[in-house]
């Protein structure tokens, strides 16, 4: 016991001493933190504010030189220009063989693009003349500003001077200058105040890369002639704004009052089509709030330095902005980790004491290894023997502390527990025969329907069956291929109950008799459910089918009976009245009387005939198939069923139409044949209890090999929802209806090799459509 607490006194100690050691280390760096975050966010405005005014004056001193250039346009072209300077265009330019006007003799100057769908005017040689006086003018603003990547003129005439010279051949012959950005800027429509303006980055024509244009507009007589441009390219904005370090991830950005980007090393693409204009914006592109929310507060004029978290990577930001000219911000970001303190700045002091540490851990490792480390090993090494099912193993230690004893206590453990598996194991082999033995799905199942055991006859039916066991998979997912449990689970009914439940049950059209028995334990829980499964659907087919069968043969015998009992009454009914005219004509009577009893006579004589033709076609229908299978004519069956059914046909007002041929045969069993359409038409006259009418037609498909049979009715339809479940078993819509007559239907349909379908819409009309073989090769 001493020397247990003695190890335990060891251990606490070597606790606390690192614990004290990281928590004042801890304290030391966060309070050197403070006071460098604030160090920090003052350098980084103060730098922003340094770097705004050197960008303020550089872009400044760009509007003015557009301004200027502008101005000097605007008076050349106020001056008068004779005939005779005219033709000097004519000398120093023309047109390439893409017929684009440009000039022929320096490329040591400026140059001119005119499109070949312009004609050169008088008004368009004054601007190309002109324009070319200001050539000193182009190559001093050029020389004194190295920022100036290309100083031109566009007219709206489509005359572009630009310097330094640049081939004509980069632009497509009849491109249009006064449609691009540079020119559309300072026009009457964007730029009414006709101040100095500068453009959103676009990629340069040239291939020079993105560039951001400033932009005057010349105007003569109140009238847009010219528009004086100056570019500059961002790569010259990124030396100026980004030629400083800030720490590892620092970095500097310039943005319109909008938060539109005109620069950003995160935001600006390596390459675009020529023309094209950057239309990115911090706050609608950034993907984190917290970023959004910092940006859009320096937008609006916070001048300190905030603080955000971004939502992604979880690391802390510091952001400045500093706005130049009223209209865009210079903005400054840093990783704050990049300027905090944390242990790896105090990894020589934190080497020293691992040292210390590690040296006092060897001595007592080497302690604790022998006199506890390998006993306790030798008991897991034991352990995993019994969990592998190494059972009466024994080990040896001697000694009088609590590994003695814990050793002790494992040997006997251990020949118990050998003892006991045995017997588990028995009663386990036992269970299982009994368990396989069932032929059909048995299985055991937690109240949350997770699988746990199941028999040899579900492996075989089921596909990954031990798979899912072991994960625990859910019954109704497995065997049923369901989402949920399946409708009235008499597992339900279980487990509210606690006792054992057992009904039918209809999943995919299959019928199945399920029987579910709790597993209860001491508590009156239950903690699993035995369940057994099988699939009775080929009985409950017969049953109906058979039971079916025998009313439609009981009613055929029945009309047969009464028709031959009709037969010898219809007989003397004609001979009386073939006597009747006899005695009328042998006696003397007005001629009406005659007339009168004559046209009587007729119509009992009519009306006995129909009554032999409806006794000769319901004993056609009512007598029974000699052959399994023969050809039946489609029509002749049906103007059967319909005889039949005549009195329902006046009962509820409906209106039949047929449209078959007479040559549409059907190869099949000629009473499942009567089966089918009785059931379908039958279905049709309910679904129009106030009347309608009723549409069957039967054509041969293409190929002749099958007989495709619709019938429609005017009835009050089928919901979208319930279309797919007409055919199922025990699926009605009636309150007296059982569901099996469609089920049946389609069952008889298949079993002749046909197909059943139904269309409707609802409160209009129903077609069933039914495809049966017109010869003995497609049954």
């Amino acid at each position: 016991m001493r020397k247990s607490i003695v190890n335990k006194i060891i251990i606490i100690f070597l606790i606390v001493t690192i614990a004290s050691t990281i928590v004042l280390t801890y304290l030391f760096i966060r309070e050197e933190n403070r006071t460098k975050e604030v160090l920090i966010k003052s350098s980084i405005l103060k730098l922003a504010e340094e770097k705004a005014q050197t960008i303020n004056l550089i872009f400044k001193n760009i509007e003015n030189e557009t301004q200027n250039l502008g101005y000097s346009l605007q008076i050349l072209m106020e001056s008068e220009v004779k005939p005779g300077d005219l033709k000097e265009v004519d000398r120093n330019y023309k047109r390439d063989s893409r017929g684009v006007l440009g000039r022929i003799t320096s490329t040591h100057k400026s140059n001119v693009f005119l499109s070949n769908d312009i004609e050169l005017n008088d008004e368009i040689r004054k601007e190309i003349y002109i324009t070319e006086k200001l050539d000193p003018i182009f190559k001093k603003i050029k020389t004194n500003n190295p920022e100036v990547e290309w100083v031109y003129f566009t007219s709206k005439n489509n005359v572009l001077r630009l310097y330094p010279y640049l081939s004509n051949d980069i632009f497509d012959a009849d491109h249009k200058h006064y449609k691009d950005p540079f020119f559309t800027i300072a026009d009457e429509k964007n730029n009414p105040q006709r101040k100095v303006v500068w453009s959103s980055p676009y990629y340069d024509y040239a291939g020079k890369g993105w560039v951001l244009t400033c932009s005057y507009p010349v105007y003569i007589d109140n009238e847009l002639v010219m528009v004086a441009s100056l570019d500059i390219t961002l790569n010259s904005i990124e030396n100026l704004i980004a030629n400083f370090k800030l720490a590892e991830t620092g970095f500097a950005f310039l943005v319109d009052e909008t938060g539109n980007v005109i620069y950003h090393p995160h935001f600006i693409p390596s390459r675009s089509e020529r023309g094209n204009v950057l239309s990115k914006n911090l706050i609608t592109h950034s993907k984190g709030k917290s970023y959004k929310e910092a940006i859009t507060r320096i937008l609006e004029g916070d001048k300190s330095v905030l603080e955000y978290t971004d939502d992604f990577s979880g690391e802390t930001f510091l952001i400045a902005g500093v706005k130049i000219n009223n209209e865009w911000m210079l903005g400054i970001q840093v990783n704050k980790k990049d300027y905090m303190l944390n242990f790896i700045n105090f990894f020589p002091t934190f080497t020293a004491m691992a040292l210390i540490v590690i040296i006092t851990a060897i001595i007592l490792g080497t302690y604790l290894f022998y006199r506890i480390s390998i006993p306790i090993s030798l008991l897991a090494k034991e352990t995993r023997k019994i969990a592998s099912g190494q059972f009466g193993e024994v080990i040896d230690i001697h000694s009088d502390d609590e590994i003695g004893q814990l050793s002790r206590a494992f040997n006997e453990m251990s020949l118990t527990i050998k003892e006991r598996t045995e017997n588990l194991e028995k009663s386990k082999q036992q269970l299982e025969a009994i368990f396989n033995s069932i032929t059909e799905l048995f299985f055991i199942c937690k109240p949350d329907y997770s699988l746990v055991m199941v028999n040899n006859n579900a492996k075989k039916l089921y596909q990954n069956v031990d798979e899912a066991v072991r994960k625990g998979e859910k019954c109704y997912r497995i065997f049923r291929k369901r989402g949920n449990p399946c409708p009235d689970c008499p597992v339900e009914i279980t487990l509210k109950h606690k006792k054992s439940y057992k009904k039918n049950v209809v999943v995919d059209k299959q019928v199945y008799s399920v029987d579910a028995t709790p597993i209860i334990n001491e508590k009156g829980e239950i903690e699993q459910i035995i369940i057994y499964s099988k699939d009775i659907t080929r009985s409950v087919i017969m049953d109906k089918t058979v039971s079916h069968r025998e009313k439609l043969a009981e009613l055929g015998q029945m009309t047969g009976g009464i028709i031959h009992e009709l037969k010898n009454p219809m007989s003397v009914i004609k001979g009386s009245t073939y006597l009747l005219k006899s005695i009328l004509a042998a006696k003397t009577l007005k001629q009406e009387d005659v007339d009168d009893i004559i046209f009587a006579v007729n119509e009992i004589e009519k009306s006995v005939d129909y009554s032999q033709r409806v006794i000769s076609n319901v004993l056609e229908f009512t007598k029974k198939s000699s052959r399994e299978r023969e050809k039946i004519s489609v029509k002749e069956v049906i103007k059967h069923i319909l005889l039949i059914l005549n009195q329902k046909i006046i009962d509820h007002d409906i209106k039949v139409e047929i449209e078959i041929k007479d040559d549409v045969v059907v190869y099949m069993n000629i009473d499942s044949l009567k089966h089918i359409l009785i059931n379908v038409i039958s279905n049709a006259f309910q679904a129009m209890p106030k009347g309608g009418s009723l549409k069957i037609t039967a054509l041969p498909t293409d190929n002749k090999k099958w007989v495709e049979i619709k019938i429609t009715d005017t009835g009050h339809g089928i919901k979208k929802e319930d279309l797919e479940k007409v055919f199922e078993p025990y699926f009605t819509t009636r309150e007296k209806g059982i569901g099996l007559g469609l089920w049946i239907t389609k069952n008889e349909v298949e079993r002749n090799g046909g197909q059943i379908k139904v269309k409707s819409q609802p409160g209009k009309h129903t077609t069933f459509i039914i495809i049966l073989p017109s010869g003995k090769g497609q049954s």
